[in-house]
């Protein structure tokens, strides 16, 4: 089982990497193990949407949920040695290694634009293991509002006990503390 929709996001962060670049999906596949790295035959796989509040976190449980359907679905077959497998294919094929995120030294840039950090932001949060943060504040979530910033980006325009906006290259963007 390979968390993604290979032949996308072979390889690490499959939770992360798919919200941080703003995909519409992932998945989960069922794959043969040959001598690469997530690049064996496929025998199953499914598509998962990712919702535009999803968090690594959310995304992580989904695909724990769909690889289990798969398998059970597939175990008989799997069992016998009777599965139908097709080539994965090589168009659009995509790899990432352990290098490609730091999670000891995780920041967020806030000079991007709103939607940029916003993804930044769902992409890592997974409260077990770390949370975004501006400020030394942790955030869950965060908000783009239609006002477009006038201000340097990544600066406060207005802060209570519970959000921080903040201005972006493009539009403000409301923070939500994790309480």
């Amino acid at each position: 089982i390979h968390f993604s929709y290979l032949p996308y996001y072979k390889g690490m962060y499959t939770s992360a990497l798919p919200i941080l670049y703003g995909e519409s999906y992932s998945g989960v596949t069922l794959h043969k193990i040959d001598s690469g790295i997530d690049t064996g035959d496929i025998i199953d796989q499914q598509k998962i949407i990712i919702l535009k509040k999803d968090s690594a976190r959310d995304l992580y449980l989904k695909y724990i949920k769909i690889g289990t359907d798969i398998v059970i679905k597939n175990l008989t077959s799997l069992i016998n040695n009777t599965f139908n497998y097709k080539v994965q294919s090589k168009e659009k094929s995509t790899y990432f290694s352990k290098k490609t995120l730091d999670y000891k030294n995780l920041k967020i840039n806030y000079n991007q634009t709103a939607s940029q950090i916003l993804n930044q932001i769902r992409a890592f949060t997974f409260r077990e293991y770390q949370m975004p943060n501006f400020k030394n504040i942790n955030i869950n979530s965060a908000t783009i509002t239609n006002k477009k910033s006038s201000i340097k980006s990544g600066e406060i325009i207005k802060q209570t006990n519970y959000q921080i906006t903040i201005s972006t290259i493009d539009y403000d963007l409301v923070l939500d503390k994790d309480l």
